[in-house]
């Protein structure tokens, strides 16, 4: 019986992500239903990478690649269909396509491709596009819609036609499945017809992944909110903190306000017009050769929403982008006021966005927050005799050193829990390579900056770092940290921790490799002018 290997390449937002959250959930459970999901990750872009930046990427036996098609061949007695997962397969497929190709031929796999890519009309899929990369960390989007549509940024893998000419190309055309995606449809019925496409039943024991495993959409004037954030600048951690709270309910959208006029839906139309009544008669059979009844010419007496951007920054439209993120957390826009007073723009000509955003917020933060804001001040982490030179003038808020260490401190890490000694300095003996503990909740006022001074001697470079809590999120991560490379020898070093809402509590990894770490004083200052 010939056997079936299923690659579902996409495109990109047509619910990739929730069907690789089902695909990882029940990986297990598949396999009662002799279908394999190879690997250990919740998709296999990966692999995808491995294909484009290397040709035979199967030779390195450590590679993505190699474990995923050895895992397919391991079990080709044992299943009857396989499926692979990643949007990566669309992207520059003309480089991946022959390496894809070549590589089921090498793995000698004796089974039935079939390739799904799932497909919505091009002017709804390249404004959800947009809003993800105006979302998404790396990118942060500060352009328009309308600017990227007429530089047809992503047209390319919304050519439906020649992208589906490039896969049939290896693996025939009657084995390309392509199925519209519809953003109204319900959300489990994404998880249905992905099943029927697999030829599984129709009721299984198959589990539904949450809806926080998904791309969820938020409201039109939430993302020209969140692109303004690029704009000005806002940090990344700041940034992701406002996303989290402006997609923390699901609600209608039913704001008056589109990213897609009348003039780019006509643009867009007319580009893929040619490209998608081919899709409709030789891929779909379409006698019409229409491929999407509900994308047609929009004329100017149709009923159009109002264009939400603008090259200047209009208040009025983020009542509800600011009381959703007050609900939330009303630090996000003390913090949010608090990097915009202090930070110089550049290009100079947001100056006046920067001060119609501040004015906003200044609406919506009690006075006496917006008082000691604007007293308060920023200090430049990488200036380091600034740095120096206003930790002298702050107030002291804790001094640590041999004679009170093991009293303000506690919850050492297992590597230096036994290698404490504490003479005339204090001596750390670390077995691994997390040495850490923490420092007694000081108390005073954090609203400002807080500047942290030690005295360390080590006889290897390292690097030190301190981790710190915030009242809104009382735990140690990532994101909410601050580092420096520490030399061989003697050092004075100085980390400044500007967040707002910093509790007050800090965690010092005094460095990242084994060995004795002898500190002499920890001194915790504060440059609040309360």
């Amino acid at each position: 019986m010939i056997k079936t290997l299923f690659i579902h390449i996409g495109v990109h937002k047509t619910g990739t992500t929730a069907i690789q959250s089902f695909l990882s959930l029940n990986r297990e459970n598949l396999k009662k239903y002799d279908t394999f999901y190879p690997g250990n990750l919740s998709n296999h872009y990966i692999l995808t990478q491995e294909l484009r930046e290397t040709d035979e990427s199967w030779l390195n036996k450590d590679s993505e690649t190699f474990k995923i098609f050895s895992e397919i061949k391991d079990n080709l007695q044992l299943y009857k269909k396989f499926v692979l997962s990643s949007e990566g397969f669309c992207e520059n497929d003309t480089i991946i396509l022959p390496r894809l190709f070549k590589t089921i031929k090498h793995f000698n796999l004796k089974l039935n491709i079939k390739i799904i890519i799932f497909y919505r009309p091009q002017h709804t899929w390249l404004e959800s596009v947009y809003q993800q990369i105006v979302k998404e960390k790396k990118v942060r989007m500060t352009k328009t819609f309308e600017e990227l549509i007429k530089n047809r940024v992503n047209f390319s893998i919304g050519d439906y036609y020649q992208l589906l000419g490039r896969w049939s190309h290896y693996f025939g055309k009657k084995n390309i499945i392509f199925v519209r995606f519809s953003k109204k449809q319900r959300y489990r019925k994404i998880f249905i017809d992905f099943i029927s496409i697999l030829g599984l039943p129709e009721k299984t024991s198959l589990k539904e992944p949450t809806r926080e495993n998904s791309n969820i959409g938020i409201e039109t004037t939430s993302i020209e909110f969140l692109r303004w954030l690029n704009i000005l600048n806002i940090d990344d951690n700041l940034f992701i903190r406002v996303l989290r709270a402006l997609s923390s309910e699901i609600r209608a959208h039913t704001d008056n306000y589109n990213l897609l006029t009348e003039e780019l839906n006509n643009d867009i139309f007319y580009y893929f017009k040619d490209s998608n009544n081919l899709v409709a008669s030789e891929y779909l059979n379409k006698n019409d050769a229409i491929l999407f009844e509900d994308f047609q010419i929009v004329n100017s007496n149709s009923e159009t929403k109002t264009n939400v951007q603008n090259n200047f920054f209009k208040p009025e439209l983020f009542s509800n982008q600011i009381e959703l993120i007050k609900e939330n957390d009303i630090n996000i826009l003390i913090l949010l006021f608090k990097q915009l007073f202090h930070n110089d723009l550049s290009p100079s000509e947001n100056d006046n966005n920067k001060i119609a955003f501040l004015e906003l917020l200044e609406e919506n933060i009690p006075i006496k927050d917006i008082n000691r804001l604007k007293q308060s001040k920023t200090i430049d982490k990488k200036n380091l005799p600034e740095v120096v030179s206003e930790f002298n003038k702050s107030k002291l808020i804790t001094n640590i050193s041999a004679t009170n260490f093991l009293n303000k401190t506690f919850n050492f890490s297992k590597d230096i829990l036994n290698g404490i000694e504490v003479t005339n300095s204090i001596r750390i003996t670390s077995t691994g390579n997390d040495p850490y503990f923490s420092i007694e909740k000081f108390n005073g006022n954090y609203n400002s900056t807080t500047i942290i001074r030690i005295q360390m001697t080590v006889t290897f470079n390292t690097t030190l770092k301190i981790y710190y809590q915030t009242r809104s999120e009382p735990n140690y991560n990532e994101s909410k940290i601050e580092l420096i490379k520490f030399n061989k020898g003697t050092n004075y070093i100085y980390l400044v921790i500007d967040d707002f809402d910093f509790n007050g509590q800090i965690r010092i990894d005094p460095g990242t490799i084994s060995g004795i770490y002898e500190i002499r004083e920890i001194i915790v200052k504060s440059n609040t002018n309360n």
